[in-house]
């Protein structure tokens, strides 16, 4: 089209052509400057100049729309664009929250685990104690001794059972009459 609008720079059907030729690749001002130049030399003696000016215009209004059109493009990759790295980092903040929270818990759980098979090795070694010392005693005075442990124990692990919500609340009432019931027998003695 350069070669053409060179050998007949006052031919305004080249530039018209030319206006199309840039809309389609995008450059639009130099396309709408090629359309006016078309108009501007188009002769208003010929026969169908109307038409021409017309189609010119027809031809200025689709380069405007194709140029609005990627602008709005542009602007929506732009935001999506946006939009993906907001919605990453979100995601990204919110993984990081949950995974400190776990291991919270985690370390949380892992304490209270500890204190309790502490709390259980103590109470094996009070039992294995107490065996041995009830193995010493008179009968009557074992049984009482022992009969005191296992309430006290029963009490305990009640407590324990209520703390933890193992079991439901009302369930707890026949352990711990058990426990007292133990613990009375051993210290009527």
């Amino acid at each position: 089209m350069e070669r053409s609008i060179e050998a007949d720079p006052e031919r305004a059907r080249f530039r018209a052509v030319k206006g199309q030729l840039c809309a389609l690749l995008g450059r639009y001002e130099e396309a709408e400057a090629a359309i006016q130049r078309a108009m501007e030399l188009e002769d208003s003696s010929l026969n169908g100049y109307a038409i021409r000016v017309i189609e010119y215009q027809r031809l200025r209004a689709d380069v405007r729309l194709r140029a609005e059109t990627g602008r709005i493009r542009q602007s929506l990759h732009e935001t999506t664009r946006r939009l993906e790295q907001e919605m990453d980092q979100r995601l990204t903040a919110v993984a990081e929250a949950i995974r400190q929270r776990e291991e919270g818990e985690l370390a949380k759980l892992r304490s209270e685990s500890l204190g309790t098979l502490g709390l259980l090795a103590a109470v094996i070694a009070f039992i294995v104690t107490s065996v041995q010392v009830a193995d010493k005693m008179p009968l009557s005075d074992a049984l009482r001794l022992l009969a005191g442990i296992a309430g006290v124990l029963t009490l305990v692990f009640t407590v324990f059972a209520g703390v933890y919500a193992a079991v439901r609340s009302w369930w707890l009432a026949a352990p711990v009459l058990l426990g007292f019931a133990l613990f009375g027998y051993a210290s009527l003695g």
